[in-house]
């Protein structure tokens, strides 16, 4: 009895010890592919992190890169516009220095206007007729600075207008255009000389005009363009009429009867075609 329980017990301590050896085999196991699996998502999550850091740093760039770009057209822009004002600011300047050598905008000197003074009353002495003369001298000075600021930008608009008329409507203003007309455009400037009433110097050059040149030849310009639209509209309506009133017919000139036959027109069919009634 007694070795009996001994066999009895002895298989059951060893199949007690080889499920707990594959256990724990199967434990190291999944803890060893846990480990690798964590690994590997620790890997994968990194290189994500990494990858999602370049396209920050990329996208970083490229803002700056785009904000440097906008700067520098906003730059552009800026320094071309301020160029275009020194331009403006230098030709007029050009201009008064120019238009203040006309012999018509001189003053005279002090001598001389105090003579003159003095020339038409008796009365006056000398010391009063120079106090006078200086008093009237600085009235004509700011007259003649205001003269010739008003001379200077008028004839600069009129420049202005007439390079922006060469470009916009070049068919009207511009003399190296195949379609310019001198004749039409001379009709138009003699036509704003009368309108504005325009006075010029002893050289030929504006000095006064009561209306301005651009909104003048921008008008004439947009005029002559709708009347060329408006002409080749009715052009064309008048081809298309006259290509709908034209009647594509076969006639016989000897037809067998008044009566129409398939195929063929008698002559009072055909008289009412042509004849178009």
């Amino acid at each position: 009895m007694d070795n009996t329980d001994v066999n009895l017990s002895a298989p059951s301590v060893d199949a007690g010890v080889e499920p707990s050896t594959t256990q724990n085999n199967d434990t190291v196991a999944n803890s060893s592919e846990g480990d690798e699996l964590d690994k590997a998502l620790n890997e994968v999550f990194s290189e994500s992190a990494e990858e999602s850091e370049d396209t920050k740093e990329e996208q970083g760039h490229e803002k700056e890169d785009d904000a440097d770009q906008s700067k520098s057209r906003g730059e552009e822009r800026k320094e071309r516009l301020n160029q275009e004002i020194r331009d403006s600011v230098a030709e007029l300047n050009r201009l008064k220095s120019e238009i203040s050598q006309y012999q018509e905008l001189q003053l005279p000197t002090v001598e001389e206007l105090t003579n003159y003074i003095m020339s038409q009353d008796e009365n006056i002495s000398e010391a009063d007729a120079a106090i006078e003369a200086r008093m009237r001298l600085i009235e004509a000075q700011n007259s003649r600075k205001a003269e010739i600021e008003t001379i200077a930008e008028t004839r600069y608009e009129q420049v202005l207008a007439t390079e922006n008329a060469k470009l916009a409507y070049p068919e009207l203003f511009d003399s190296s255009n195949p379609d310019f007309n001198p004749d039409l455009a001379n009709g138009i400037l003699e036509m704003y000389e009368d309108i504005a009433h325009v006075r010029r110097g002893n050289d030929g050059e504006v000095i006064s005009a009561t209306v301005r040149l651009q909104p003048f030849l921008e008008s004439i310009g947009q005029i002559y363009r709708l009347g060329v639209m408006q002409g080749e509209k009715a052009s064309n309506a008048r081809k298309t009429n006259t290509k709908s009133k034209q009647t594509n017919v076969s006639y016989n000139p000897y037809p067998r009867s008044n009566s129409t036959v398939k195929g063929e027109q008698t002559e009072e069919d055909f008289v009412r075609s042509v004849l178009n009634i």
